[in-house]
């Protein structure tokens, strides 16, 4: 049979330990944040390292843009199916305007955050001083009663 292979049996029973709340990595690396900081930090460190080594900068490049690809791909399925979900599970009309609530308030520092950034950054760039079109010069016009061009 597929299953009794000891890698498969492991993997198994790791999983089954792990739905009985038995996460020793968890517990090693600290909370979520400590490890999405590790993590961030190995992340800045092996890019810095691939940026020097010619060809696995190219490969991870590559690799990267077509991940990134993938998560832009995946965004309107994973709003839509929790849209739905939301909605399925709401029960009574006061969970309703709660999560109306909710959403509106997210939306609205979200909104802010993002017109703040982009307001800041773009008033620290150095295209933001200089003037977004020069005038031309005025033309010389030929004296009245004269056509121009016979």
């Amino acid at each position: 049979m597929i299953w009794d292979c000891k890698c498969c049996m492991t993997i198994i029973a790791r999983q089954i330990s792990l739905r009985k709340g038995d996460n020793t990595v968890g517990k090693k690396l600290g909370n979520f944040g400590v490890q999405i900081t590790i993590g961030l930090i190995a992340g800045i460190i092996l890019g810095l390292i691939a940026r020097n080594i010619g060809w696995l900068g190219g490969t991870l490049s590559w690799l990267g843009d077509t991940y990134v690809q993938l998560l832009k791909v995946m965004i309107a399925p994973l709003i839509f199916t929790a849209v739905v979900t939301s909605i399925a599970n709401l029960r009574q009309v006061t969970n309703a305007a709660r999560l109306a609530a909710h959403t509106l308030i997210w939306f609205a520092v979200t909104a802010f955050l993002a017109v703040s950034s982009a307001i800041i950054l773009e008033s620290s760039s150095s295209r933001a001083w200089a003037p977004a079109w020069t005038p031309a010069p005025p033309r010389s016009r030929p004296p009245p009663g004269r056509g121009s061009g016979s």
